[in-house]
């Protein structure tokens, strides 16, 4: 599979620019640009492509992992937001995983399709400006480290620095048991935590890709080690 591809497709919803390429079925040999040409024809596209070049003033590659974690994984769907207002910003998501079928029109939800179908799903930040949000890897890393480490007792994951083969820097944590809380409205508008349980949550790594001046984040319900051969295969 190609390493990159930019982003073309656009959906207009309550103000925000939404971006939607559902995939099925595409062999692993074909190249990005092969398998945006097979969209239209393809059972599980939800929405028409829309060419929209002017939505970000600047480039966004979108790099995909060369490793996924088992055979038969393959691209399952793409999901992403762009801020409104025509200022950059956002994120979008790819989707893999191992099943038959559409992942983001079988009616599972991100954490489900993650935790008990064994998705993984990766996510780009879009920057505000060209240069990217952070100066680079090791302000990027530091600075949530530093929070993390002031506030530990409020977190349930074990977060870790990481620095990849390729220099890049991040963080990140393995699977962990965090805390669900059902949460009711009041009539006064306040909120009442009437019942918390443990929540299993996905295994997490967050690196500044320094040369496309962007956030990755990868998850997936795998130990961190493998998450980290996933982001090291994002080139």
């Amino acid at each position: 599979m190609n390493g990159t591809f930019i982003i073309i497709a656009v959906l207009i919803v309550t103000g925000a620019i939404v971006l939607t390429l559902i995939v099925a079925n595409i062999k692993a040999t074909q190249t990005m640009d092969e398998e945006l040409k097979v969209l239209s024809e393809n059972p599980c596209v939800q929405n028409a492509l829309a060419i929209a070049q002017k939505n970000i003033p600047f480039d966004i590659k979108i790099r995909v992992p060369t490793y996924l974690p088992a055979e038969g994984y393959r691209l399952a769907g793409i999901t992403g937001v762009l801020e409104p207002g025509g200022s950059p910003g956002g994120w979008v998501s790819l989707y893999y995983w191992d099943k038959e079928g559409c992942l983001l029109t079988s009616g599972i939800n991100e954490h489900d399709a993650i935790m008990q179908y064994k998705a993984v799903k990766v996510t780009i930040l879009i920057p505000h400006s060209p240069d990217g949000d952070y100066k680079n890897g090791d302000e990027f890393a530091s600075n949530y480290y530093s929070y993390y480490l002031e506030n530990k007792e409020e977190f349930k994951a074990d977060v870790r620095l990481v620095t990849l083969s390729n220099g890049y820097k991040g963080y990140g944590n393995d699977p962990f048991i965090g805390i669900g809380k059902w949460i009711k409205i009041k009539n006064d508008g306040d909120e009442e935590v009437v019942q918390e349980e443990p929540y299993p949550e996905p295994g997490e790594i967050k690196f500044f890709h320094e040369k496309d001046r962007v956030v990755y984040i990868v998850r997936a319900d795998m130990p961190l080690v493998e998450l980290i051969k996933i982001a090291e295969s994002i080139k």
